[in-house]
């Protein structure tokens, strides 16, 4: 618990250093799947990781993105926002703050919005991340069925 405890103080100085970021118009998804292949540590059962993704709605560009062995935590999921805000992969290296976040999943609502209401993005709880299915479609036909562990993701 501590180990959480201190990463959040993190999170919340790196959010701190946000607030003067460029602003943008872009709208942002940020979820996760569960990604169709097996991994295995050294002495441990085999599991599906959970793949996080922060992309722009309009132009489905990656603005950043995890692998994770167990199932995302809200941490997780904001700790992949304020990554993808302080090193947005468009190339710019450039921190900007979206000027909204589209999530799928009620849980993370309000703890992300907490940590991140100073910085006036706007969070909105949608039915279904368009952009983030689609990237699931593309990964799992163009990346995960080639490699070893594939289980057969649906199509």
């Amino acid at each position: 618990m501590a180990i959480g405890k201190k990463h959040l103080m993190s999170l919340r100085k790196r959010i701190q250093n946000l607030l003067n970021a460029d602003r943008s118009p872009m709208c942002w998804e940020l979820g996760h799947f569960q990604v169709p292949m097996f991994i295995q540590e050294p002495g441990r059962t085999p599991t599906k990781p959970y793949m996080l993704v922060c992309l722009d709605k309009a132009s489905t560009a990656i603005m950043g993105s995890d692998l994770v062995q167990d199932s995302p935590s809200s941490q997780d999921l904001l700790t992949l926002l304020i990554v993808s805000m302080e090193n947005p992969l468009l190339g710019s290296g450039i921190p900007i703050l979206p000027k909204s976040v589209h999530l799928d999943d009620p849980a993370v609502l309000e703890p992300i919005g907490t940590e991140l209401g100073q910085l006036s993005v706007k969070l909105m709880l949608v039915k279904r991340l368009s952009g983030l299915h689609e990237f699931k479609k593309i990964v799992e036909h163009d990346l995960f069925s080639r490699q070893v562990g594939y289980s057969g993701g649906a199509h």
